[in-house]
């Protein structure tokens, strides 16, 4: 296996690329292309259920996501929070959702709900335990909740070079909490060379694939 993913092994207890690359190459085959675009924001974007239930069209730009926090006291309801660094793998998931969905100029919901424009109560507890449980047990992970693969984002950011406090920023949380959460990695990484996670990600795609589709995607020599 390439360089790649020396830091990641040395450091992180959570999913790898690699092995979130696994359950979405499970998912390609067994659940739909929204619960792949689903997996990807939260691995890669670091969004949080709720907030990727309230997710819209609009709120998604060139190269980032825009979060909002609704509740009482927010012009309509809402308020820009902050926004996230949309990795190219991410994107290119959300555009292959958007492309089936037949309207490339809606604004609604990314994520519609089954009987509405948005998720009813108990409709994420049912993906939960209808599609990403049974994905993780197939590809042998331990990871318990998809709430966990936001983990997977802040390390990759780390691994960036990004500080702990735009991290921070960038998941909505307090910079200390950061600190306290993934201070161990950051002094590992200050002997590693920055990476790029989008092509991090994108190597862990590769080898993730099936050998048919590995073989496809290679050049020809």
């Amino acid at each position: 296996m390439c360089a790649i993913w020396k830091p990641w092994r040395v450091s992180s207890p959570w999913l790898s690329p690699l092995d979130v690359e696994r359950l979405r190459a499970h998912l390609l085959e067994e659940g739909t292309l929204a619960d792949v675009a689903i997996l990807s924001l939260l691995a890669y974007a670091g969004l949080l259920p709720r907030e990727l239930m309230q997710l819209t069209w609009s709120d998604i730009g060139d190269g980032e996501l825009l979060v909002r926090k609704h509740g009482p006291g927010h012009v309509n309801g809402a308020r820009p929070e902050r926004r996230v660094p949309l990795m190219a793998p991410a994107a290119d998931d959300l555009r292959e959702w958007r492309r089936v969905c037949g309207d490339e100029d809606a604004t609604g919901a990314v994520f519609p709900g089954r009987e509405s424009p948005f998720w009813a109560p108990g409709e994420w507890a049912a993906w939960g335990r209808e599609v990403f449980r049974p994905a993780v047990e197939a590809c042998g992970l331990e990871i318990k909740r998809p709430h966990d693969l936001r983990q997977t984002f802040c390390t990759l950011r780390l691994h960036e070079g990004t500080s702990p406090r735009l991290v921070a920023k960038q998941i909505g949380c307090k910079p200390a909490e950061i600190r306290g959460f993934y201070g161990y990695l950051v002094e590992h990484l200050k002997v590693w060379d920055p990476i790029d996670a989008g092509d991090f990600v994108r190597h862990a795609r590769l080898y993730a694939a099936p050998q048919s589709a590995r073989t496809a995607a290679e050049p020809i020599k």
